[in-house]
């Protein structure tokens, strides 16, 4: 009996830590949202036409406004090169942040992704492609890619507030490098003499060389 009471005693701590837990992710969840941007004004035809970044290639109307494009997924490897590419139409400053450590912001190191100051170009529709490496301390999974213009007239945008332009927001998928071989090194061994029974001795050696995971 004493054993019974305490096994229901040591379910019912459990129970409680259980619930505990379930509350502390459910209430992180509940807080760690992305900001939604601000969008105060818009002007016609001026605006994000074009996001090309890996697999997705997505055309959007100008102006719009701040859209979420969260259906779309970029797929990403840790420590490849990807072209970034933002199309306007007109002259607007843009960037371009990625949450690489999923955060739920993007006011870290490095997260700035992609700058461009369009206001003194005379092209009425410009293509700006910036080269961007996926870094080796990115968190493995989904994050969020954000994607801002504002209009020539303004200031520069920040993550959350953009007084007249384009917020677009998009998904990218961050996966570890897949293990690819590189070279294989050979190395035999003689010796002059082997006693029966020795089986300790090394006669062949291999290394394989591998990069990624």
């Amino acid at each position: 009996e004493p054993k019974i009471k305490e096994s229901i005693k040591d379910l019912s701590i459990f129970k409680k830590s259980f619930l505990l837990l379930v509350f502390t992710m459910g209430f992180f969840l509940l807080r760690a949202q992305y900001c939604i941007p601000t969008v105060s004004g818009s002007v016609v035809n001026v605006g994000i036409t074009n996001v090309s970044f890996s697999n997705v290639n997505n055309n959007t109307p100008a102006p719009e406004g701040y859209a979420d494009y969260t259906g779309d997924t970029a797929i990403v490897i840790k420590g490849s090169v990807y072209n970034l590419s933002v199309t306007h139409a007109d002259r607007m400053v843009s960037r371009v942040w990625i949450d690489w450590n999923q955060d739920f912001d993007f006011n870290d190191a490095g997260e700035m992704a992609f700058y461009f100051d369009e206001r003194f170009l005379l092209a009425a529709v410009y293509t700006k492609t910036i080269p961007v490496t996926i870094p080796l301390t990115a968190t493995l999974g989904f994050t969020r890619m954000r994607v801002s213009g504002i209009e020539d007239n303004f200031a520069q945008p920040d993550t959350c507030n953009n007084p007249e332009g384009d917020v677009e927001d998009y998904i990218v998928d961050i996966r570890q490098q897949n293990m690819v071989y590189d070279s294989t090194t050979t190395v035999q061994y003689t010796y002059s003499c082997v006693t029966p029974g020795d089986y300790q001795r090394i006669f062949l050696g291999i290394t394989l060389t591998t990069t990624g995971h």
